[in-house]
């Protein structure tokens, strides 16, 4: 998948998209918009990419991920884990195992997992402003969760056990 990905950051990089102007219609604005909404793009880029952007720009509404962003995610084809939320990130707020951990670690792990993203209704459906809603806002665009990545249960208690002992 060619993403699109203007490193000149032009006028455009530069004005959030809830600044531009919408009676203008820009193609590449709206197609950029249609890719980095896309389900494939969220649950597999987004804050996944690196940012090779050369200007100082809001990496909050980047959807590439940036070397100080907490919610900078593994990619769940690479890494095995799960979406669910790691015992020693919520207990602690870190944890030792890191990429190896089979634990979601941030809210952007937990909710673009596979597993979780848009399998569950908005509960604002279509009256939604989120710039990244996690959620479905109409019932033809639920979807249903991946299976993979399958992590057995005894697996999963093995490592929340061995996450929280790390984390004391």
């Amino acid at each position: 998948m060619k993403l699109p990905h203007d490193f000149s950051c032009g006028a455009l990089d530069l004005v959030s998209a809830s600044e531009r102007a919408t009676d203008e219609p820009d193609d590449r604005i709206e197609w950029e918009k249609a890719l980095y909404s896309s389900d494939v793009f969220r649950m597999y880029y987004m804050k996944i990419l690196p940012c090779f952007k050369r200007c100082v720009h809001d990496w909050t509404e980047c959807p590439f991920a940036h070397q100080q962003e907490k919610v900078r995610r593994r990619d769940p084809r690479v890494h095995t884990y799960t979406g669910v939320a790691c015992p020693s990130m919520k207990n602690s707020g870190s944890c030792h195992m890191g990429v190896h951990c089979p634990f979601a670690h941030n809210m952007f792990e937990y909710w673009l997992h596979p597993t979780r993203y848009r399998t569950q209704l908005c509960s604002n459906g279509s009256s939604c402003r989120r710039a990244t809603c996690f959620f479905a806002h109409r019932p033809e665009d639920l979807r249903i969760p991946d299976s993979k990545p399958y992590i057995s249960p005894a697996s999963l208690s093995a490592a929340a056990a061995a996450a929280l002992a790390g984390s004391r």
